[in-house]
Formats: C-alpha cells, sequence, structure tokens
C-alpha cells in the first residue's frame, strides 16, 4: 500500500495553476487583440462624430440656436454612440493595462445615475434599486471610465447574488478617515476625507473563505461561461489606484456589502457639459499626420472652418518630408500613433531632429497605454484620445499655441 495523497495533492494544486495560466493566457490574447483593434476602430469612430459635429455646428442660426430642434436631437444621437464605442474599446484596453489614465474630477452621484441607466435593460424585474445619495460634495479625482467600472461591476455582481429578486442600494458619505482607520486596513490609506460609496443587497451572499478570495483574479463563485472572475479584481486594482480601500462586508444568506472609500476632492466640483460648446476661432499652420483618409479629411475641414491653414500626410515618413521643406511655417502637429512606413514615435524623434522645439499633439485611440506615457514624459505639448470631439481638440490646440506664445 502506497500513501498517493501528497502527489494527487500536487496533481490538482498543478492543474489548478494551469488553468489559471491559461485564463491568463487568453486575457493576454484578448488585450492584445483589442489594441490592434482600437487603431483602426477609434479612426471611424472620429470620422463619424467629426462629420457629425460638423452638421451640428451648420444646424445652427446666428444665435446659436438649433433651426431644426428634432435634427439637433437625432445628430446628438449619433455624436453620443461613437462616445459609447469608445467607451467599449477603453474596457477591452483595461485588460492589458495598469493605473489611472485621467485625473479630472468625477462626480459619483452621476457615475451611479449612468450604471443604472445601464443596468436597466438588464435588472430582473423582481429587483428594486434603492438611493441614499448624501455624499456633499460627490466628487471624487480620477478616471471616469474607470470608475464608473467600479459602480458597475458592484452592482452587476449584487444582481447576480439576487436569483430570485431583492434590493440593491447605493449609498454615499463623506467621512473623514483617521489614522487608527487607516492603519488597521490592508490598503495603504491616507488619513483625510474620503467619499464612501457602498453597495448592498440582500442576496445570497458569502461565507468567509469565499470573502477572503473575492479579490483574487479568475476566482469566481459563477459557473463555467458565466465569468471569468475578473470583475472585483479590477474593482480592486481601480481602487487602489486612486488610492482608495475597499471593505466586502458579507455572510450566508443575509447579502453583500462594499464600502469603496475615494479620496474626497476639495474643491467639489465636476465638469457638466451645457448646450454648445463655443468653440473660440484661431491662426496658425497645423500639419495632420494620420494614416486613415477620413480622419485627415475631417480634420482639415474643422480646422480650417476654426480659422486654421492645414496640411496632411499620410504616414510619418511624408511628415519629416514636409517637415523638413516647410517646418519654418508650421506652428503645430497633430500626431496619430500607430502608422505604416514609420511609427508616430519614430516621426517624433526625427521631427525633434529638424526642431527641437517642435509643438506636437499626440492624437491615438490607444489611451494612456505605457508607449504613449512614455512619449508624453519626454515634453509632447498635447494628446488627445480617438475618437475626440471638436472642442476637446480646440481646447487643447489653443493651450498649445497659447503657451508656446508665452514661451
Amino acid at each position: 500500500i502506497r500513501d498517493i495523497t501528497d502527489r494527487k495533492r500536487a496533481e490538482e494544486e498543478h492543474r489548478s495553476l494551469q488553468e489559471q495560466l491559461n485564463q491568463a493566457h487568453k486575457m493576454e490574447a484578448i488585450g492584445r487583440l483589442a489594441g490592434g483593434v482600437a487603431h483602426d476602430f477609434n479612426n471611424m469612430l472620429s470620422g463619424i462624430m467629426g462629420y457629425a459635429e460638423v452638421i451640428k455646428r451648420r444646424n445652427r442660426d446666428d444665435q446659436g440656436q438649433p433651426g431644426d430642434p428634432e435634427l439637433d436631437r437625432h445628430i446628438d444621437v449619433i455624436i453620443k454612440a461613437p462616445e459609447r464605442a469608445g467607451d467599449l474599446t477603453e474596457k477591452l484596453l483595461a485588460f492589458s493595462r495598469q493605473g489611472k489614465y485621467q485625473v479630472v474630477p468625477v462626480n459619483i452621484h452621476d457615475t451611479i445615475a449612468e450604471v443604472k441607466g445601464l443596468l436597466e435593460h438588464t435588472m430582473d424585474r423582481r429587483i428594486e434599486i434603492h438611493e441614499d445619495l448624501r455624499a456633499e460634495p460627490p466628487v471624487v479625482m480620477g478616471d471616469p471610465t474607470q470608475l464608473q467600472n467600479v459602480v458597475l461591476n458592484l452592482a452587476m455582481n449584487a444582481r447576480d447574488a439576487m436569483p430570485d429578486g431583492g434590493a440593491l442600494a447605493f449609498t454615499t458619505d463623506i467621512r473623514d478617515v483617521d489614522v487608527e482607520f487607516a492603519d488597521s486596513l490592508v490598503f495603504r490609506m491616507m488619513p483625510g476625507r474620503y467619499l464612501v460609496l457602498s453597495v448592498s443587497d440582500t442576496g445570497v451572499g458569502m461565507d468567509e473563505q469565499t470573502r477572503r478570495r473575492v479579490f483574487e483574479p479568475f476566482f469566481t463563485t459563477k459557473g463555467i461561461g458565466e465569468g471569468v472572475g475578473l470583475g472585483l479584481s479590477s474593482v480592486y486594482g481601480t481602487v487602489k489606484g486612486h488610492h482608495g480601500a475597499i471593505l466586502v462586508d458579507s455572510a450566508v444568506g443575509k447579502g453583500t456589502t462594499c464600502n469603496v472609500y475615494l479620496p474626497a476632492h476639495e474643491e467639489g466640483k465636476a465638469p457638466h457639459e451645457t448646450g454648445v460648446h463655443e468653440i473660440p476661432k484661431g491662426s496658425g499652420t497645423i500639419l495632420v499626420v494620420d494614416d486613415e483618409e477620413m480622419v485627415r479629411t475631417i480634420l482639415t475641414q474643422l480646422l480650417r472652418e476654426l480659422g486654421y491653414a492645414v496640411a496632411t500626410c499620410g504616414n510619418g515618413g511624408e511628415a519629416i518630408e514636409y517637415y523638413r521643406r516647410h517646418g519654418t511655417n508650421v506652428d503645430l502637429v497633430i500626431l496619430d500613433m500607430n502608422m505604416p512606413v514609420m511609427s508616430g514615435a519614430e516621426c517624433l524623434a526625427e521631427l525633434r531632429k529638424l526642431n527641437p522645439g517642435v509643438k506636437v499633439i499626440i492624437a491615438t485611440g490607444y489611451s494612456f497605454q505605457s508607449k504613449t506615457q512614455k512619449i508624453l514624459a519626454t515634453g509632447v505639448s498635447g494628446f488627445v484620445k480617438k475618437p475626440f470631439k471638436l472642442a476637446d481638440l480646440s481646447d487643447e490646440i489653443k493651450r498649445v499655441l497659447e503657451e508656446e506664445s508665452a514661451g
């Protein structure tokens, strides 16, 4: 008789590790695929958004009012679609990146409202949604898309924990965290004022062993094909990246409450879009470098309407040759990152050889991925993420050119 317990245990551990490795490889492949698709996909979205904004601007009278209000509403729907599609791309890209990509004021109450809108078509009608939003001001600094994903993932987990219906509650409040509480957490958390977002459900709950593992990547209590166990691990990473903490309180049969602590924003204000953005006219010559003809065409039209002279190139090699001949007349370069013949990074390096002080705005569908971050760290003048609104691009151009004038 031979005791093979240890061998069986080792085989089981090996099998478990192999499954996790396969999952990791699968998600890594999704990240690479998303990165490859993002460039072309966001170029198309930029074209759609750009042409829709041209129509919107031409549907205005001298007082800025829509000539045809119903047409204006249709245009707004068209503009909103690329924004949402861009968010989908951003979520795919999140699998292969870490950290925050934007740091702007975010109104958490607005985020909760957006998540409720996303869930309304998939939520079981037997689940009641309650709100007790007491945080004032309800604003934190961070990445809007990532913070929306935090709320969405917590809400979806709560929904899935109530297969027979129940109550889902969103609660917010402001809390002053002292040294004793901060030191008691596994998170590195500084004492101070925090916005506390709580997402609670009356579902099946978790035992202590499950609760301890809930943030582990690929750990899931769902069946095969129902989840890969990345939702709460991504929540953990996002909250940690925003210098916050997340605490989970749960018991079998008594539901679950997730408390997210995020540093409160002292200014207490988040930007709100109101009506049509008044876009100021400008002057100067802009060189647009992008391999997508649709992007070059719409940018040329939009920038010329704003008063700029525009030249275009389809790849980095053409851009270098053009700048070598006409660089003294170019005030700003808008440069795509992923192009044939010569990449945006290579083009930027060659432009700087010709003119160390060249003003360049990076325009890319990859967002703040590691390569883009490195390029920005070298002192690039500005950055816009595709698909971009004309107002955002115009503001960035104005900022860069004004800094140039001030310098």
